[in-house]
């Protein structure tokens, strides 16, 4: 509460600036980004009689992450070029009522069917010459492509307070993200009563979930190396030990109610306009050797692997591509402790059902990886190509996708998911997707109109084999996108 009262007076005080400045956005559309044909996966919660919530698929996740508002309203204002507060406010479609809808139509007018939850974006940041530290609700990707495996594009936002600074070649990263503890039933259940070995028998079950990450990265004209540590806090207050940024790769051992990961990064740029880029991820969930007799459960694993290239970038042309290679092992993020696994997870209150429906849900949970966005059990390559033609504002963007993901997902019981060596385990899903988006501006840029249109549309066509891990699941799947966007304001 008390940081919402910040932002919101921040926000008056920046608008008593001539440089605030607003925008708003009208989209409707029709799309559909290739989600799941089951809307919710199970049962998550039983609150009593015919009141449930319900667990939602990732799939359905990464689907409505991008779907685009029907209608988005930005504030925001810059002082002296160094403080800068800004916050986007869409309102966009039910979950449900969107997935259920096999036009894919973004935009309703009855009010059943409009998304209730917070906004997604609201920020400060105050910019220094070697840095910045921004707090507030934003998104976040830690690594050299939406595929990282530390913190990748996968979470729609975060609430977080970033801080970074540079010292000449080096560069050190601060993040500090609170995550919502909330727990279902059963998972509350595990939380009071499941311990871990170095846990020397303790319970932690305070309801809090906080992800610290540090990171320290050293490099030049050729490239950089870059050494990552995350730590998440479960079931546990956090104090001033673990969120001190000057004590990083400490800690890693914390009695049961830390999870700690390290990652090496390299990045190297053996030819202009060209990166190669690797990230390997090691989880151990054991405590140090020699307690409980000695025993140690396997190190889990995740890797990227990629190469980018800018082919042509000047006032006319931009001409680019990216290709990931992705590993996750069958247990990478996952944990016996609920609050210590790697996830973020969202609530997504809905008006959409009726109460006295036999099945009222009103609750759609959703566990957004905070790793690589596909989660565990992977095996993945992906290859995207840009373009943009300067002078008539238009550009686009193709896509081309191998995905295999094994039988164990971040919900997975850890015991179950720690016993497979390797990714691909169980029966295995396979997706092949080949997607294409478009985009122009119609009118040319006027600096003194205040208004502009945009116009969008897309296609893909996926082959989905053993969808969900169901055995003989399969079909082809048509994805779209058509739309309008259509803003005015103050720039």
């Amino acid at each position: 509460m008390k940081f919402v009262i910040l932002i919101t007076l921040g926000f008056a005080w920046a608008f008593a600036s001539p440089s605030a400045d607003w925008r708003l956005w009208l989209h409707p559309g029709t799309t559909s980004n290739f989600r799941s044909s089951i809307f919710a996966i199970d049962t998550a919660d039983n609150y009593g009689g015919n009141w449930y919530a319900l667990r939602l698929p990732l799939a359905n996740g990464l689907a409505y992450r991008d779907l685009p508002p029907m209608f988005t309203i930005e504030i925001g204002a810059t002082i002296d070029s160094t403080l800068e507060i800004r916050g986007k406010f869409p309102l966009r479609r039910d979950i449900e009522a969107w997935h259920l809808d096999k036009a894919g139509k973004t935009f309703t007018g009855s009010p059943s069917e409009l998304n209730i939850n917070v906004p997604e974006e609201s920020w400060a940041v105050w910019r220094h010459r070697s840095g910045f530290v921004m707090g507030g609700r934003f998104p976040i990707n830690v690594g050299p492509s939406p595929n990282s495996i530390v913190l990748g594009s996968g979470v729609p936002y975060h609430d977080a307070i970033r801080w970074q600074e540079h010292f000449g070649h080096a560069r050190y990263d601060f993040i500090l993200s609170s995550l919502n503890a909330h727990l279902t039933s059963a998972e509350d259940w595990q939380q009071q009563n499941f311990s871990v070995t170095n846990a020397r028998g303790r319970i932690y079950s305070e309801p809090q979930k906080n992800l610290l990450l540090h990171r320290v990265q050293a490099g030049g004209n050729w490239g950089h190396v870059a050494l990552i540590e995350q730590s998440l806090i479960g079931g546990k207050s956090l104090s001033f030990r673990e969120v001190n940024p000057f004590m990083a790769w400490h800690d890693n051992y914390g009695d049961g109610f830390t999870k700690a990961s390290t990652t090496f990064e390299v990045l190297t740029r053996p030819l202009p306009n060209t990166q190669f880029y690797w990230q390997l991820d090691a989880e151990d969930i054991a405590s140090p050797v020699g307690e409980g007799g000695g025993a140690t459960a396997p190190t889990t694993l995740g890797a990227l692997a990629g190469w980018s290239q800018e082919w042509h970038k000047d006032s006319v042309w931009r001409l680019w591509s990216r290709l990931d290679a992705v590993y996750t092992d069958p247990a990478f993020n996952n944990h016996n402790i609920p609050l210590l696994k790697m996830t973020s997870r969202f609530l997504y209150r809905s008006n959409f059902r009726k109460q006295q429906e036999p099945f009222f849900a009103d609750t759609y949970i959703l566990d957004y990886p905070l790793g690589y966005q596909r989660g565990p059990d992977a095996l993945d390559l992906w290859w995207n190509m840009g373009w943009e033609y300067k002078p008539r504002r238009i550009g686009g963007e193709f896509e081309l996708a191998w995905l295999r993901q094994g039988n164990n997902e971040l919900w997975t019981a850890w015991n179950s998911a720690s016993q497979h060596p390797r990714a691909l385990s169980g029966l295995v899903e396979e997706d092949r997707r080949a997607s294409f988006k478009f985009w122009a501006i119609p009118f040319p840029r006027i600096p003194s109109r205040s208004w502009d249109l945009k116009c969008l549309a897309g296609a893909g066509l996926r082959y989905l084999e053993n969808e969900e891990h169901v055995s003989g699941k399969n079909r082809w799947d048509l994805g779209w996108n058509l739309g309008v966007e259509g803003s005015v304001g103050s720039r």
